[in-house]
């Protein structure tokens, strides 16, 4: 019995021993991290966003106006949701980015702001698509050129099997055959007076299809290769290309050379109140230093037409910048 009593006496002693051990130990306690007393950073703010309410994903420039921004573009970063945007500018007001490629309906924006301790938010904000799938079209179907009448419906050339026909969609999606052509392929294609639809064809013919739909017939033979058209508001056609000049095709089909812009190769030709606009490459060349140089400016020229009979008069109005 004493010596069970003198065991534990012992255990008691060795354990207040190295209690007493562990509490003259002292250690050396790590830095913080974080500075509870440091003021920080003015907190960021937002004040506005534009476009206001939403703007189309990874392509729209989104302006943020606010407060207590860095004016260092690392400092800053904006969030849309949990996905950060790329920042173009930034100043101590206002900052531009490029949202993610996210369709969202009801996002937050977030702005952090280095050595700031809160964050900035807004909300709600929307992503939208920049475009859709349209018409119900697939990877294998080859259309050549589309257009579209007053009442949103759809006409598209395209190449089924072997022939080619020209498919409306409408505005509910629903797809129907709407004519065919006798040649494969169409470069362009208009809906003129009547609502009738005139096609392009590689050559240098206008074809045209009823309003009701049907085989496409011959309206118009150009005497040279043209690539593009458009009317004026009296149905009267322009027509270029390629150095061949601008023709004047009348409602009945007549056309007449203009023996304009012969030297360029006319890529696309509008017409907007009384004025045909002529987008075109022209190439140049020099000599400099025994060595021939060239280059294409991308020229926009326009003339004035009659309203009645289409022609040409004065010097064209000349805009251009050189082609990369």
């Amino acid at each position: 019995m004493k010596s069970q009593i003198k065991n534990r006496l012992g255990l008691f002693r060795c354990h207040l021993l190295l209690i007493a051990a562990f509490v003259a130990c002292s250690y050396d306690e790590p830095p913080l991290v974080f500075d509870p007393s440091a003021p920080g950073n003015a907190a960021p703010k937002i004040n506005s966003v534009e476009p206001q309410g939403a703007a189309f994903a990874g392509f729209t420039e989104i302006k943020i106006a606010g407060d207590n921004f860095s004016a260092r573009l690392g400092d800053n970063l904006v969030y849309f949701g949990n996905e950060k945007g790329q920042i173009t500018s930034v100043s101590k007001t206002e900052i531009k980015v490029i949202s993610p490629n996210r369709i969202e309906d009801n996002l937050t924006i977030k702005v952090v702001v280095a050595g700031a301790l809160a964050i900035a938010q807004f909300s709600p904000y929307q992503l939208k698509a920049v475009s859709t799938e349209y018409g119900n079209f697939t990877n294998l179907d080859q259309v050549f050129a589309i257009a579209v009448d007053a009442n949103e419906n759809l006409y598209a050339h395209m190449r089924t099997g072997s022939v080619s026909v020209v498919v409306k969609v409408a505005p509910d999606g629903a797809k129907t055959e709407f004519g065919r052509t006798p040649f494969p392929q169409a470069l362009e294609m208009q809906i003129g007076p009547g609502v009738n639809l005139y096609l392009h064809r590689s050559l240098g013919n206008l074809f045209r299809i009823g309003a009701g739909g049907g085989e496409a017939q011959p309206f118009a033979t150009l005497p040279a290769r043209t690539a593009t058209f458009d009317f004026d508001a009296n149905g009267n056609i322009f027509a270029a290309g390629n150095r061949s000049g601008v023709f004047a095709v009348s409602s009945g089909g007549e056309p007449t050379a203009t023996n304009k812009f012969l030297a360029y190769d006319v890529r696309t030709v509008r017409v907007f109140n009384d004025y045909v606009y002529v987008a075109a490459l022209f190439s140049m060349a020099s000599k400099r230093s025994g060595l021939t140089m060239s280059a294409k400016l991308l020229i926009f020229l326009w003339h004035s037409a009659t309203s009645v009979i289409p022609y040409f008069s004065g010097s064209p109005t000349i805009q251009a910048r050189l082609s990369p």
